[in-house]
């Protein structure tokens, strides 16, 4: 944002709060007025201006503090900041201790005659002195904090607090507003801790956003001329401040003094509303004068008397716009050096409209801006004929002189004088030879008004840019800030992440070939096994420390091997050759390194080689032997080396100048054998060069013959061609189309690369090159390659472009060298042909996505239609591809292609979801072929049989993406195409067939309730735990073939069965152990087209259930038997010390009437057991006994127990009855022949009721429920009467609720 934006940002801000100041303050000023009447309003005026006289301290210290922050912040000193702000609160906490002794003093004659209170308010004056006293005390050490909002220009903050202010003063006003007593000295106390919390809320803010706020340290910062500093500047303000505030409040107490409290009330109201007024001119001085001071600050006084005129009349957009760019280039600039100095480079400068964009090697960029808005940046940069070129076009400025001509050969002749070379100046001017002052030239190397870049090798010259006062100036920038290397790091960067932190030195090795005599033309005689042929180059790749030092403060030097030696050691091991790879990357160093030279010296550098009696694969057999290495385990099993760099910067000083050694890196060698070299050939079967077709996907040369070869003419017959010329075509060249190649590497540390194809070059072995040979072929009784074939070099061409030399073939031999070396040779068939025949893949979309279900589908044609798998089939769209298209792209009748490319079916390939599918066939009664294509038609003549191919889906094929290649192809030289592909896609979906849920046999839609079954009829024992899974479903299942279900769930035959109810054709799954009971079993809908027969393994597909969305769902099987306790507790309880020899008098209580049981499936209404709560609890309809079947197929056992919660009363007076049989029967006793032992409060019982039921006959899998029953004991004289329910049986023989054993 601008200066001006911010200013007039700041300004609004201001306005804002004066103008609700304003209303609310006018608004409280009513309300205070006649809550406390003119007397009282009027003495708290007076009293509170005797003491805002001293208010001149703060008012005028805070501007003096703002003026030094402001100017600190301007400058950038950050410790300057701290001091001022520190020595601010050291003086304004003594002005604080000042100010109170100065008013505690003042105080003895305010209220001993000078000032007029009305009798009986002395009391309530010096209270309101007090609070007013804490104000000013509050107000006085806020001044530094409210000095840092303004200097940090935050008038956001200033307003919203301003505004904060007077809402709580106007709330104060309404609070006193509904007191009815000591409203004066009240509304003073709110007053003094409204400015308490005002201080409180600017103090914290100030701490968390400016940090010199959080740093005070006053001891530290304590700054003696600092604080005269401040204290002189604020001499004349605080002077000038003082008599304005003297005259003002001084008036008060004379007013008060001869007319009374009444007429201060007014002359307060007046200069209240007289100072938000004067607060309206303020604001704008308020916002300029933070940017004025920081403007000086930065001794930018130009700039600050532009903004002084920019505070006075409207904002001029060019100022502003020119004041931006000046910040924003000066920013840029400044970060560029900081990034620069931090470790990051310059990698790239370039025009760009509107300046130049500088880029870092960190990927950060920086845009320098015109004065003039629209125009592009101009660069000078050094050519390579030494020339100055200015945004890439060549000038006369030579920047490197040209040598002067030697003297006369004879005599030494004295030198010529270099040529002149013109230096740009920073001052925008061409300096001849040397920048100095009397070089200077009056030309310029600036274009006016725009930024212009020179490079000066190590540093940039940024010209024309706009400093503050609009003059054109310079700035520097570096490419580089350090100066030395301190170290290096070694990068691991092998060609396979298998390879790990070692190094491989590459190169080709004679194989077994050459062992003895030579089996080919490019081997040699009794050359050792791995024996170097050929010297690689492997890459170190170094990190440098620091990232941006200047490349021409260092050098390299050379690898410095570790491996220590023996004595005995006749020669050393050497040192690889090692050069530089010159690279952009700043702060990253490559040197390649190879193991010899292939010219002169293969073994330079003699690497280790195991010497034991097995060896080891790969070592060079020239090497060391181990045994003359001391370290690195008994044998010194591998070659450490580092490099080494020399520092080089003359200004550092020879000591400074060190060598530097890098990390030491494992090194060992890597094998390519010479029989695993090749030669690729980048083209398809008709084309020339093919940039697409890459390692490792390249056509390879054939092998070459034997030298003991003796039939080589039928071997150059057996060949393939490997490129088709036309015989009228302009030459070839050959050289760009072949690459070297190995198959496969090796090293000797047990590595084997996977057969493949890799460029010999990206393994580090260089100058790889080709020469050619013509081969003679005879055939058709001529020389066919030296008839006809031309060879020049590397190009090829048809001699005198004869067309007798079509369709026959010449050989040609290809050699590869490396290095120079002889490593491989390969041949090469070339066939003669009259057109260039073309290939074409076509991508056909007559096919449509097809949903099939139980019916067969087709697309068509008289075939199909009469085939029997298709006699009830449907025929749709989408299922047939109309060739007339492919007549028309090829440029052909139909009779013409079938003259081409007919003779019988096409080559078909079908896939399904990527995978080969076999299961397609031409013959639709094929058994076990799902889909199946008619070609028939196209073989037919153009007027007697259509165009179109039919494609029939069988109602087994199974769903899936379908793709249909048809590949064709032609011996015939006549048509365009000599191969042409149709690839087509046809997607196949299974039905969707819902199963609607039953929501009754549902918990929600999470999921279906298994209830179990009796075993037969309603009430058959035993109770079986199983499910019939159809019953959780509606009857519309919508599906067309078998459906069935499958259990996902795993367990075992013994646990769980899910089978099909022959007779009712349903599914019922059974558990047979209760583990399972309360557990999610999961289920899968399917449904098998025709029938589930495994033998024909039909197809399969999945429904869908309506609750889950998905084929799958869970069932879970409950407990049957379904507990609820009968609220009986206000009709049955036991009364204390009641008669125990009779059963109805309150000594006993029928537990059973507070339980009820029914089946969980059948529910209350048809499924109830036992009902306590009905005076004939046993459920009965139509004379049917319900209740006790259930019960009895249920096998439930009820028994009764005194809780353990009982306290130690209940344990020893309580008891639960059983019949004299020893039956549970579920009565309780109390029986207190002691003292009373209930009172006013009922005494409770818990009782313990257990409720056992059992399935599939089996006692193991038997469920346990326990529930609480709580009833209580009255005291004893209530009175007692039975419930209407009853008891059931007698005290001698009582009857209940126990065991299903004991119904008869």
């Amino acid at each position: 944002m601008s200066t001006s934006q911010r200013v007039v940002k700041n300004t609004l801000f201001l306005y804002v709060r004066t103008i609700v100041s304003l209303l609310v303050s006018v608004f409280t000023t009513r309300i205070l007025l006649g809550t406390l009447g003119a007397s009282d309003y009027g003495l708290y005026n007076v009293v509170g201006g005797s003491i805002a006289m001293l208010g001149f301290i703060s008012t005028s210290m805070s501007g003096v503090i703002q003026r030094y922050l402001s100017h600190a912040e301007g400058s950038g000193d950050e410790r300057r900041i701290q001091l001022i702000f520190n020595n601010a609160l050291i003086v304004h906490y003594i002005l604080a201790v000042v100010t109170i002794i100065l008013l505690g003093t003042a105080a003895l004659f305010f209220f001993n005659g000078v000032l007029n209170i009305p009798t009986g308010k002395e009391t309530e004056a010096a209270i309101i002195y007090g609070c007013m006293m804490a104000s000013t005390v509050f107000s006085i050490t806020i001044v530094p904090y409210d000095a840092e909002i303004n200097a940090h220009e935050n008038m956001l903050f200033y307003s919203i607090l301003g505004i904060i202010d007077v809402m709580l003063k106007l709330l104060i006003a309404i609070v006193i507003l509904y007191r009815d007593n000591e409203k004066l000295v009240f509304y003073a106390i709110l007053m003094a801790a409204e400015s308490f919390l005002l201080r409180f809320i600017t103090q914290q803010y100030c701490r968390k956003h400016y940090e010199e706020c959080r740093k005070v340290q006053m001891c530290h910062y304590y700054d003696k001329a600092t604080i005269k500093e401040m204290t002189s500047f604020a001499g004349w303000n605080m002077t000038n401040t003082a008599t304005g505030m003297i005259s003002l409040f001084g008036m008060n107490i004379v007013i008060n003094h001869y007319f009374g409290t009444e007429l201060n009330a007014a002359l307060g109201i007046a200069t209240q509303l007289s100072g938000v007024l004067m607060g309206v001119s303020m604001n704008m001085i308020k916002a300029v004068t933070p940017v004025l001071v920081k403007s000086e600050g930065r001794n930018q006084r130009d700039r600050m008397l532009e903004i002084s005129y920019v505070g006075c009349k409207d904002y001029d957009d060019d100022i502003d716009r020119l004041e931006q760019k000046i910040t924003e280039n000066a920013n840029a600039i400044a970060e560029i050096n900081k990034l620069i100095e931090g470790g990051s480079v310059i990698t790239k400068v370039e025009n760009i409209t509107g300046g130049v964009e500088v880029t870092l090697s960190n990927g950060k960029s920086f845009t320098i801006k015109n004065g003039d808005a629209g125009k592009d940046g101009t660069q000078w940069t050094i050519g390579e004929d030494g020339y100055w070129y200015q945004d890439g076009k060549k000038t006369e400025f030579k920047a490197k002189g040209d040598k002067g001509e030697p003297g006369t050969p004879g005599e030494p002749g004295t030198p010529g004088k270099d040529g002149d070379t013109y230096i740009p100046g920073e001052d925008g001017f061409w300096y001849k030879n040397e920048v100095k002052p009397e070089n200077k030239t009056d030309k310029t190397w600036i274009v006016p008004g725009v930024v212009s870049v020179a490079d000066m090798g190590d540093y940039y010259i940024f010209s024309n840019l706009k400093n503050e006062a609009g003059e054109a100036t310079s700035a520097t920038v570096y490419k580089y800030s350090a100066t030395f290397v301190s170290s290096l790091v070694h990068v691991p960067s092998n060609i396979n992440k298998d390879l790990g932190d070692v190094v491989f030195l590459p190169v080709i090795a004679y194989d077994n070939n050459s062992k003895n005599t030579a089996v080919y033309e490019y081997n040699s005689s009794n050359q050792p096994l791995y024996r170097t042929l050929v010297n690689g180059w492997a890459e170190y790749e170094y990190k440098l420390n620091p990232a941006n030092v200047n490349p021409q403060y260092y050098t390299g030097i050379s690898f410095v091997e570790q491996t220590a030696t023996t004595t005995t050691r006749a020669t050393e091991v050497g040192l690889p050759l090692a050069k530089v790879v010159t690279t952009t990357d700043r702060g990253r160093l490559i040197v390649k390194a190879s193991a010899g030279d292939n010219a002169n010296n293969p073994n330079a550098f003699k690497m280790y080689k195991d010497d034991s009696e097995q060896g080891t694969a790969y070592d060079n057999p020239d090497g060391k032997p181990m045994k003359e290495s001391t370290k690195y385990g008994e044998a010194g099993k591998v070659n450490m080396l580092a490099y080494m760099v020399k520092n080089t910067n003359e200004q550092l000083g020879e000591t400074a100048n060190i060598n530097v050694v890098s990390d030491y890196v494992a090194t060992k060698r890597m094998v390519v054998e010479q029989e695993e070299t090749t030669i690729g050939f980048a083209v398809d079967a008709d084309k020339y060069a093919d940039p697409t077709v890459k390692a490792p996907a390249l056509p390879l040369l054939s092998d070459m013959y034997k030298k003991a070869e003796t039939k080589v003419n039928d071997y150059l017959a057996s060949l393939p061609v490997n490129l088709k010329f036309l015989y009228t075509a302009d030459p070839l060249d050959l050289e760009p189309l072949l690459t070297g190649l190995a198959t496969e590497f090796h090293t000797n540390t047990g590595f084997d690369a996977d057969e493949s194809q890799y460029v010999l070059t990206d393994l580090g072995f260089e100058n790889v090159t080709f020469q050619y040979e013509a081969v003679s072929y005879m055939d058709a009784e001529v020389d066919q390659t030296k008839r006809y074939l031309k060879l020049d070099g590397s190009k090829i061409s048809v001699i005198d472009k004869q067309s007798a030399s079509i369709g026959r073939q010449a050989v040609l031999k290809v050699k590869m060298y490396v290095d120079g070396k002889f490593v491989m040779s390969k041949l090469m068939k070339i066939e003669f042909v009259e057109q260039e025949q073309q290939t074409k893949d076509f991508v056909n979309t007559d096919l449509k996505e097809q949903t099939l279900a139980c019916t067969a589908l087709y697309g068509g044609g008289a075939k199909l239609a009469a085939a029997t798998a298709y006699q009830t089939a449907t025929v749709v769209e989408g299922l047939k591809i109309d060739f007339d298209q492919y007549f028309n792209a090829l440029q052909v009748s139909k009779a013409k292609f079938v003259e081409y490319y007919g003779g019988g079916n096409p080559t078909v390939e079908v896939t399904k979801d990527g995978v080969k599918f076999d299961g397609w066939s031409f013959d639709s009664e094929e058994a076990g072929k799902n889909l199946t294509i008619d070609y028939s038609n196209i073989e037919g003549s153009a007027i007697t049989d259509n165009n179109n191919v039919y494609f029939g889906l069988k109602n087994q094929l199974r769903a899936g993406t379908y793709v249909i290649k048809f590949t064709y192809s032609t011996t015939n030289t006549a048509p365009t195409y000599k191969a042409f592909t149709i690839t087509a896609t046809l997607v196949v979906k299974d039905p969707v067939h819902t199963w609607t849920y039953n929501p009754s046999m549902w918990e929600g839609t999470e999921y279906m309730l298994g209830y179990g079954q009796p075993t037969s009829g309603d009430y058959g024992a035993p109770f079986l735990m199983k499910a019939t899974i159809e019953d959780g479903f509606m009857d519309s299942w919508d599906g067309c073939g078998q459906w069935d279900f499958e259990l996902v769930t795993t367990a075992p035959a013994s646990e769980m069965t899910l089978t099909t109810d022959i007779a009712t054709n349903k599914h019922v799954l059974n558990i047979f152990d209760k583990k399972w009971m309360g557990k999610k079993i999961r289920v899968r809908a399917v449904e098998y087209i025709e029938t589930k027969d495994a033998a024909k393994n039909n197809r399969k597909i999945n429904n869908i259930v309506s609750a889950t969305k998905t084929s799958e769902f869970d069932i879970m099987f409950v407990n049957p038997v379904v507990y609820a306790q009968v609220n009986a507790a206000a009709a049955w309880y036991l009364v204390d010390k009641a008669n125990t020899t009779v059963l109805k008098e309150g000594a006993y209580l029928p537990i059973y009437r507070f339980v009820k049981l029914y089946d969980i499936k059948r529910g209350e209404t048809n499924g109830m057991m036992f009902d306590g709560s009905q005076e004939e609890p046993w459920f009965e309809r139509n004379e049917v006994e319900i209740g006790k079947g259930l019960f009895k197929m249920h096998k439930v056992e009820v028994s009764y127990k005194l809780s353990d919660k009982n306290d130690a009363i209940v344990q020893r007076h309580a008891s639960i009855l059983k019949s004299t049989d020893g039956k549970e029967v579920g009565l309780l006793k109390w029986n207190n022949d002691e003292g009373v032992l209930v009172g006013d409060v009922d005494q409770p019982i818990i009782i313990d009721v257990t409720i056992k039921n059992s399935w599939m006959g089996q006692p193991e899998q038997t469920t346990t429920q326990t529930q609480e029953i709580t009833v209580y004991v009255k005291k004893a004289d209530t009175k007692y009467t039975v419930p209407a329910t009853g008891f059931l049986g007698t005290l001698a023989a009582p009857e209940g609720l126990g065991s299903y054993a004991d119904l008869n």
